[in-house]
């Protein structure tokens, strides 16, 4: 199946069909800021969700639930689910999904949603990569420049590729990945968790889960 490119502006997006990659050029544009939301898509979820800071280091969001942060650990006090800041990088999705799960999309997250836990975080620590600076996903199969050294098929559905410097992630019987570049072993266990938002699953620790649209 061929993958498919396209541009919006100063944005690019990637997809395993035309509509998707013009999908996802939108939502990376929205990304940069809201203000390229000229369709009101992201805008109108952010007046339901009414995110808002309390402290630095806290994040309520109407209907899903709030983060906080205090002695090392991030709680969401509406599921009473916490994680240990073990680790910082490019580790803000593995806390999101283990944290929210299902409860946030991808879009939820990356634009309604960034500018708030691009700030929680850094508000942890400087070393966390804020959300827009991630780099973009991109569809594509296996290439010279990605050779999965490793493969595994999940009873999700879904087949994982990994390289030494890049993880890819398909859906069983397709023939291209949603590909993440890495520079080791955690940074790929992070970047799957991103990966797996990206298509619509939430990854926690022992079971994946499907978005609410």
């Amino acid at each position: 199946m061929p993958n498919f490119i396209k541009q919006l502006g100063s944005s690019i997006g990637f997809g395993l069909t035309r509509v998707e990659a013009e999908e996802d050029a939108y939502i990376n544009s929205c990304i940069i800021s809201l203000s390229n939301d000229t369709e009101q898509i992201f805008k109108q979820r952010r007046e339901q969700l009414k995110p808002w800071m309390p402290t630095p280091v806290m994040v309520h969001i109407s209907g899903v639930g709030c983060l906080s942060y205090e002695d090392g650990i991030i709680a969401e006090t509406n599921s009473g689910n916490r994680v240990v800041v073990a680790s910082t990088g490019t580790s803000i999705f593995y806390y999101l999904s283990e944290l929210f799960g299902k409860h946030l999309s991808y879009t939820d997250i990356v634009c309604v949603l960034r500018e708030e836990f691009d700030t929680f975080f850094q508000n942890i620590s400087e070393d966390f990569i804020t959300i827009q600076n991630m780099d973009i996903i991109q569809c594509q199969q296996e290439t010279i420049s990605f050779v999965p050294t490793t493969m595994y098929n999940t009873s999700c559905g879904f087949v994982i590729g990994c390289s030494d410097n890049a993880i890819g992630i398909k859906f069983q019987g397709e023939d291209s990945y949603y590909i993440s570049q890495v520079e080791d072993v955690n940074e790929q266990i992070f970047a799957l968790h991103r990966l797996m938002y990206r298509t619509g699953t939430s990854l926690r620790e022992k079971y994946s889960e499907e978005q609410n649209d």
